[in-house]
């Protein structure tokens, strides 16, 4: 499912590897009211499913229906964005229809679930349950398909060919010719165990020693609304955590790309979720190789408006870091899409894109064993 106000989500889980279908039709079921209650279904790459909120028959004027979202196996700020508090239907309108945003977050997880009530001053009460239906597809892994698109799936490459991929929630290892290890998982990974959490894996490194740098994403539904955040974590190649190594909550709610630096810093982009007003602030940041953030780090967050986004980060020979996406202005300074910045994060003057104002870029870069 398209995670948070239209990005493409950057890592997936499956049962092994996802294949992303397009399926672009909206199934309604049963509107009709049953005892107070009606269902509808969506596949969650629609973008938006319309409520329809009908007036009952006996009651004239302004109606103001308060509205409760109670999630069952849907993950609000995951699979659907939060709802109003408060929906009117004016005097002398029938009806009025409530957009519900869904999220494709691309990952293979199973349909999900969720409930709204809608309830008047005057006690009449109607229970709306919304059925999310996945659209992602479980593939076996075999080599003959070529590059993965990492885009989908958090994926990484170790020394003798091992593969490292997100799978069901944690971390897979596969040999060269993509046979599963039946042992391997990440150790310690859960860190928050709470009712209805949800907690994956967004991107996967591979340090020059052989270590796993994993990037994490947690969210909740807190007593007003969603909570996210996220950070990264460091294994040794067996699965079992780094101990000396910091862990830090990243200042971005959502990871979108991760880079690997010589020096074993981790440059992570993402975004940072207000599910208030449904606003959203690009970021940038550094973790440090013992962990840790850097305050160093001179990029501070991206003013791209409420559609910016970073899309990707690539690794120069020299240290510098390009930074693509679609964007209007980058550390207070007028810049397009493509930006390339020094190894502190410090923005380069000199490099200028000549892309035009309304501009999105995308940024690929020769794969390595260690990318």
């Amino acid at each position: 499912m398209n995670f948070l106000q239209g990005r493409t989500q950057v890592f997936g889980i499956c049962s092994f590897f996802a294949l992303v279908l397009v399926v672009v039709t909206i199934h309604v079921q049963g509107q009709a009211s049953r005892g107070g209650q009606t269902e509808f279904e969506v596949v969650e790459n629609s973008g938006e499913l319309h409520l329809p909120l009908k007036r009952p028959s006996h009651l004239t004027g302004d109606l103001l229906y308060s509205v409760v979202l109670r999630p069952l196996t849907a993950h609000v700020g995951i699979d659907v964005m939060p709802l109003p508090t408060l929906v009117l239907i004016p005097s002398g309108q029938e009806q009025v229809e409530v957009p519900l945003k869904v999220i494709d977050n691309t990952h293979v997880d199973g349909d999900r679930s969720l409930e709204i009530e809608w309830a008047s001053p005057e006690g009449d009460r109607l229970i709306t349950t919304v059925w999310i239906r996945d659209d992602e597809q479980a593939l076996v892994f075999d080599p003959s398909y070529g590059e993965i698109d990492r885009r989908y799936v958090p994926l990484a490459f170790g020394g003798d060919g091992i593969i490292y991929a997100g799978y069901g929630g944690n971390l897979a290892r596969l040999d060269a010719d993509g046979r599963l290890d039946p042992v391997f998982e990440l150790q310690d990974f859960v860190q928050e165990p709470r009712p209805g959490a949800f907690q994956d894996i967004s991107d996967v490194l591979v340090t020059s020693e052989g270590d796993l740098l994993v990037g994490v994403i947690y969210e909740y539904y807190g007593p007003t609304s969603p909570v996210m955040y996220s950070w990264i974590q460091r294994y040794h190649s067996d699965g079992t955590p780094v101990e000396d190594f910091a862990q830090t909550r990243l200042r971005v709610g959502y990871i979108v790309d991760v880079l690997l630096q010589p020096d074993g810093s981790v440059v992570y982009s993402g975004f940072q979720e207000n599910f208030q007003t449904g606003s959203s602030t690009v970021r940038m940041g550094r973790v440090l190789p013992e962990g840790g953030g850097d305050s160093s780090f001179d990029s501070d967050r991206v003013f791209a408006g409420h559609d910016g986004d970073i899309f990707k980060l690539g690794r120069q020979s020299d240290g510098g870091i390009l930074v693509a996406g679609r964007f209007s202005h980058f550390n207070r300074t007028e810049k397009v899409a493509l930006v390339r910045l020094a190894a502190d994060g410090g923005l380069d003057p000199e490099f200028e894109s000549s892309l035009l104002e309304g501009s999105s870029c995308l940024l690929y870069t020769s794969p390595s064993p260690r990318d």
